[in-house]
């Protein structure tokens, strides 16, 4: 008597539960950082504009570390079978140098060497990139590819959540010291990934709809627009940020545009199944698009909350695509390596946009929305170029 076949279930939820545990843990840990950092390295006589060069400086170096290390682990894959040692690695010498930070800046040793300080704030920097890729690129095995953006929507979703707690209750992480505030941190990202080991303990390939592809049949047409699309979203989404929230008069609008974000990131995901990514994503560029456009137009509070409502509902549309759009133009054997290229993207888009700041502040208010709009037009022209691959990512 033969038995009935169980299909494999579309999503595997216990991978994606896993996965949003570290991309929780790794946006908390940027939080506590970009919060706390003044208050590590100001005392010991560094100056702002020395503290946003050195921010320009790590993400500088992020932009070579993020593809290297995706790639690396993309080796690690090959070699061992898993990523989850190269993962390991990473996340052990972060928490252990996130936990040092306060320790180093606030201790005797940095007094007589203040440079070790800021010193240590680049190498922790550095071993965030050590894991950031090859984890994130896991989600490739989470779902078969048309389902990707849902499962992705669930780590927007984490993420913008802690970016929440980050908004609204920085003055109560403050008031916890820089001591606890940082042992918490590392504890957090130990428990994500020990979470991630445990609801994910065999390594399998990804769920594919077809015969994959060999193992470095690569197209650097396909990388360079997989770069793109990180510098264009990531730019158009700073600029925008620094848009809505420069003033205390405007952080109700960033507070609007955040709920709106939260609350649309799981129904984007399933417009993005249903309608699919990339023709998702280039809606909410272009509707995100069209509320900059009218954004100088008018100052009337109500048309400017609804407009901010707007952009928020469209930037839930692009990010859940973000990484499934990166795994889609790179072949079976490469996700660390797209998802590190598409964070490089970012990375290079931070240091532009903080050198520019750094140099000239804020950006003014009249030209700000129609360099956001070109960014995220120029990231658009990336995904309506992309062609994933016939055999491996057709529904």
């Amino acid at each position: 008597m033969s038995h009935p076949v169980q299909a494999r279930p579309v999503i595997i939820w216990g991978r994606v539960i896993g996965l949003a545990a570290m991309q929780g843990a790794i946006a908390l840990l940027w939080v506590i950082y970009n919060l706390y950092l003044p208050r590590l390295l100001e005392p010991l006589g560094f100056t702002k504009a020395f503290i946003a060069g050195l921010l320009v400086l790590e993400s500088g170096l992020a932009v070579l570390m993020e593809p290297l290390m995706g790639s690396l682990s993309d080796r690690s894959q090959r070699w061992i079978g898993s990523r989850f040692p190269f993962i390991a690695i990473g996340v052990v010498l972060t928490a252990v140098l996130f936990f040092s930070l306060p320790q180093i800046a606030f201790g005797g040793l940095a007094q007589g060497w203040p440079w070790l300080a800021p010193v240590a704030t680049i190498a922790w920097a550095l071993a965030m990139t050590v894991f950031r890729s090859p984890v994130l690129s896991l989600l490739s095995r989470t779902a078969l590819v048309p389902q990707l953006p849902q499962a992705a929507s669930v780590l927007a979703l984490v993420g913008a959540l802690v970016g929440a707690v980050g908004l609204m209750a920085n003055q109560w992480l403050l008031s916890l010291g820089a001591g606890v505030t940082f042992a918490a941190g590392s504890v957090v990202l130990l428990a994500a990934a020990l979470v991630l080991r445990l609801v994910d303990p065999v390594t399998q390939n990804r769920p594919s709809l077809a015969t994959p592809v060999l193992p470095g049949s690569l197209s650097l047409g396909k990388l360079g627009l997989i770069f793109g699309a990180g510098v264009g979203i990531s730019l158009g989404f700073m600029i925008l940020r620094s848009l809505l929230g420069p003033t205390p008069n405007q952080k109700s609008l960033l507070i609007v545009f955040t709920l709106v974000h939260v609350l649309t990131i799981l129904p984007a995901g399933l417009l993005a199944v249903k309608w699919g990514n990339r023709f998702t994503m280039l809606l909410g560029i272009g509707v995100l698009s069209l509320g900059l456009i009218l954004w100088n137009l008018t100052d009337f509070p109500l048309l400017r909350i609804s407009l901010t409502a707007m952009l928020g509902l469209s930037f839930s549309l692009i990010i859940n695509g973000t990484l499934p759009f990166a795994l889609s133009l790179v072949p079976v054997g490469k996700e660390g390596l797209g998802t590190g290229l598409y964070f490089s993207g970012g990375a290079l888009a931070a240091s532009l946009f903080g050198t520019v700041t750094a140099q000239s502040g804020p950006l003014p208010a009249v030209i700000a929305p129609l360099i956001a709009t070109l960014a995220f037009v120029g990231a658009g022209f990336c995904i309506a170029s992309s062609q994933p691959d016939p055999v491996l990512h057709k529904k």
